[in-house]
């Protein structure tokens, strides 16, 4: 049951994981350092509802030198320094995120290859 899935070292038994969408999960999830150690993870979808749940922290996905496409709207991310070491990415979606604009500047200025799609004022 994927809905209760809130611990993503289970997924260690996929180790050549390409793709992976968890979209709108029903448990709040604290912990995505096991997600930055799939060395062929191109593609993460982590889009939410952030009025059930949602993801607060992206602590341990800078690791990541694989993942191109990262989306992450409808969370409650505030921090984005994790992400500026993520100089292969090529596509970040934030929209629906409680970030300001000078964040999402800064992001840019480490990314600046990255298309960033936000909604920060």
């Amino acid at each position: 049951n994927y809905a209760s899935l809130n611990n993503f070292e289970s997924l260690e038994i996929l180790p050549r994981l390409r793709v992976f969408f968890y979209r709108n999960c029903m448990v709040n999830i604290n912990n995505l350092e096991p997600l930055g150690d799939f060395p062929e993870l191109v593609e993460l979808d982590l889009r939410n509802d952030a009025r059930k749940a949602f993801i607060s922290n992206v602590m341990g996905l800078g690791k990541s030198k694989s993942i191109k496409f990262l989306h992450l709207p409808r969370n409650k991310i505030t921090d984005l320094s994790e992400l500026s070491t993520m100089t292969q990415l090529q596509e970040l979606t934030l929209n629906y995120n409680p970030l300001k604009k000078t964040q999402i500047e800064e992001l840019q200025k480490a990314l600046p290859n990255c298309k960033i799609n936000h909604d920060a004022k």
